[in-house]
């Protein structure tokens, strides 16, 4: 019966007939996080037994279990103690507590115990470090092959993540996780360790001080802003508080100088809690990345150990979680071809340093320092914001042929400084497209006039919960209040189609699910159209801000979407007249342009889907090119028509989409009379080139031309223009 138990006896069944295979696991658990602990108790409960059982019944080698676990664990010295404490101790309670036998003969018996057991140790610690051994073999082969699954899972795909710096880059991973480990408060006893864990902390202030002062002097004319950063730091570092802060820590609190330092930088991250939230964000990661760089200092380095990235091979793409400024201002820029983050945004330190130094970044790549592994080849398009990863053959070559062909802009000559206006003197305005308020500080950095499109379904898509009126009025808030006095063109939520939100991807939302798109589907959804409007019309109290309704299909649309607004600046109190705007990206709304234009105070043509629409193409395919599909024929005169109707009305008119950015395409813009373009900011200095080297009535001469082509192929040729492969 109890082989028939055994042999239908199921890992974790009810009532199995080994109840005691948990309580084992647990043991080993124990025994494995707490050797010590478990050695004592192990000890104590032998000699327990051995004085409960009597001398007549107990077993010379008892005390074995106790002494092999602690050799086992790689506790020599513990368990040569307990081979010859435990059976002193069991001499010493015989002879008082029982009726002895001569002294001669317990200690004879002890002594030779003593060595039996103190014979087992060297023999169960080797053993004991073979088994660690195989078990770290285990583990690191497990390890590698993990690595390698994900490598072949990972082998060929494209991640995707958000552009900080521009440009095209390929190289081989080197995964940066974090030069420290995570700090450790540890007490100090004595007056001696107090005082040299004061030495320590002035011996590091000190170094952080000069590292600071070479930081100023490097950054000096290159990086304004860098050098106001390192001052700052610099005088944090030098304040007699603060290092008297840390000192008072170590003697009162006899925490050692990592603990002081660690402390004193939470105290200082939590007094800004009652500062406002977007200045709090990027003052406490600063704090943050002080206390590293003083914790470095402080770190036990061997002798001539440097930062993890000082010292990168050649055409090195550095990938991490995060990147600080601290990490940034040791890496060796010369060896590194790209960096690839999960939460570096346009807005930081690093990427700014990035940019100035001409260096390929994407950001948003999720899990980066986990998912990439060091040694892996990667192609990295920052124009774009993705991330290849072990490219095929083919992507390679698509790849090379794509960054040979690419624009080689001097940042010299294509300054933002200059104006962009043609030959001839026609002004054309520039405008940003933005996803996150954190984009915003590159609209100053290549001097355009605006946001043209700030996409706020970005903050929809992949949120748990639709983002509530608070959360949604700082982001319009911050962009405005950091911009102003440009003006900010708010794209109302483009949801629907192929852009469904994380929080309704099970089908809930009945507006959704009728596959309705843009404009239609927020009059349709109502409850977070509304919350969306009274956000804009908040921010709008103070900040130049524009609305853009998405994928308007007819007037009776644009008229109760202006009627919503209206009723959101009544609720909050603005006063001021929000500009409206109707976005064109279908041909119902080009065929009745005159009737939009009667209700809109200024327009944006969307070329990317108009382009798609007419054409009957599908959006979401790769084969599909969004700028060849613009220089079908039908697509440029619809265009035209478009752009002349609004020109005739005095209406203005921004053009976006892909065709924008391609400096090939800009003279048939304007030539058909499009003066305002709006795109990302990284492509504004190719266009800005394209624009100054051309005239007006060349322009003019290409368009006519190309609006009589017969077909795409006519039209490419003509405009010198070869598809992005």
């Amino acid at each position: 019966m109890v082989e028939r138990a055994k042999r239908d006896w199921r890992p974790g069944a009810p009532g199995g007939p080994w109840p005691f295979s948990s309580a084992a696991r647990l043991v080993r658990r124990t025994v494995r996080a707490q050797p010590l602990a478990a050695t004592l108790v192990l000890a104590f409960g032998a000699l327990v037994l051995d004085f409960a059982v009597g001398q007549e019944f107990h077993f010379p080698l008892g005390f074995l279990v106790p002494v092999a676990v602690a050799a086992w664990m790689g506790r020599p010295r513990l368990a040569y103690f307990l081979s010859i404490g435990m059976p002193l101790v069991r001499v010493w309670f015989y002879g008082i507590w029982q009726v002895p036998d001569p002294l001669p003969v317990d200690l004879v018996n002890a002594v030779v115990e003593s060595c039996v057991l103190a014979l087992y140790v060297p023999l169960v610690r080797r053993q004991g470090e073979q088994s660690r051994q195989m078990r770290n073999a285990i583990s690191a082969k497990d390890e590698a092959m993990e690595h390698l699954r994900a490598f072949t899972r990972s082998a060929g795909t494209s991640l995707q993540g958000r552009p900080v710096s521009p440009g095209l880059a390929e190289g081989v991973a080197f995964v940066y996780r974090g030069d420290l480990d995570p700090p450790r408060v540890v007490a100090v006893l004595g007056e001696a360790e107090i005082g040299e864990e004061l030495n320590r902390l002035d011996r590091a202030l000190t170094a952080c001080a000069r590292e600071l002062e070479e930081t100023r002097t490097r950054y000096g004319e290159e990086w304004p802003d860098g050098v106001e950063l390192a001052e700052v730091r610099l005088a944090m570092v030098s304040d007699p508080y603060f290092a008297a802060e840390c000192r008072r820590r170590i003697r009162e609190d006899q925490l050692d100088a990592r603990g002081a330092v660690v402390g004193e930088i939470s105290r200082l991250e939590q007094g800004l809690q009652s500062l406002d939230p977007s200045y709090l964000t990027a003052r406490s990661a600063d704090i943050r990345d002080l206390g590293r760089q003083i914790l470095r200092h402080l770190a036990d380095r061997a002798e001539g150990a440097g930062h993890a990235l000082a010292a990168l091979p050649p055409g090195a793409v550095v990938v991490a979680d995060e990147i600080l400024l601290s990490d940034a201002l040791q890496m060796d820029f010369h060896n590194v071809a790209a960096i690839v983050t999960e939460r570096t945004g346009p807005a930081s330190h690093v990427a700014i340093l990035a940019r100035l130094k001409h260096i390929p970044s994407v950001c948003d790549i999720k899990g980066a320092g986990s998912a990439l592994a060091s040694g892996v080849h990667l192609l990295v398009d920052a124009d774009q914001g993705t991330v290849t990863v072990a490219p095929t053959p083919a992507q390679g070559a698509r790849f090379a042929a794509r960054k040979a062909r690419s624009c080689e802009i001097d940042p010299e000559t294509e300054g933002p400084a200059l104006r962009c206006v043609t030959r001839d003197g026609l002004e054309v305005g520039l405008h940003a497209n933005i996803a996150h308020p954190d984009e915003a500080v590159m609209v100053r950095e290549h001097g355009l006039k605006g946001v043209g499109l700030f996409r706020s379904e970005l903050m929809f898509l992949d949120a748990a919960r639709p983002p509530d009126l608070a959360s949604q009025f700082a982001a319009f808030d911050e962009v405005a209040a950091m911009l102003y006095p440009r003006p900010v063109v708010v794209r109302t939520m483009d949801l629907g189609g192929d852009k469904i939100p994380r929080f309704a991807a099970g089908g809930s939302d009945p507006a959704l699910a009728s596959g309705l798109r843009g404009l239609a589907y927020s009059l349709a959804e109502g409850t977070m159209f509304r919350t969306q409007l009274r956000a804009i019309a908040r921010a709008a109290r103070r900040g130049n801000i524009r609305v853009l309704f998405p994928m308007v299909m007819s007037p009776l649309d644009l008229r109760e979407a202006c009627d919503l607004l209206a009723e959101a600046l009544a609720a909050e109190g603005c006063e001021k007249q929000v500009p409206v705007g109707a976005m064109i990206e279908t041909p119902a709304a080009a065929f009745r342009i005159g009737e939009l234009l009667d209700i809109a105070d200024f327009l944006s043509l969307g070329t990317n889907d108009l382009s798609h629409a007419i054409l009957a193409m599908d959006r979401g395919a790769a084969s599909q090119d969004a700028v060849a599909a613009f220089l079908h024929p039908t697509v440029l005169r619809v265009t035209e028509q478009v752009v002349q109707t609004a020109r005739k009305r005095g209406v203005p008119l921004t053009l976006c989409g892909e065709a924008a950015a391609d400096p090939v395409i800009v003279p048939f813009l304007l030539g058909i009379g499009v003066t305002e373009l709006s795109l990302s900011s990284f492509f504004a200095a190719r266009v800005r080139r394209a624009i100054r080297d051309l005239t007006l009535d060349r322009a003019q001469s290409l368009a006519k031309s190309a609006l009589g082509k017969r077909n795409a192929t006519e039209v490419r040729r003509l405009l010198s223009f070869t598809p992005i492969v």
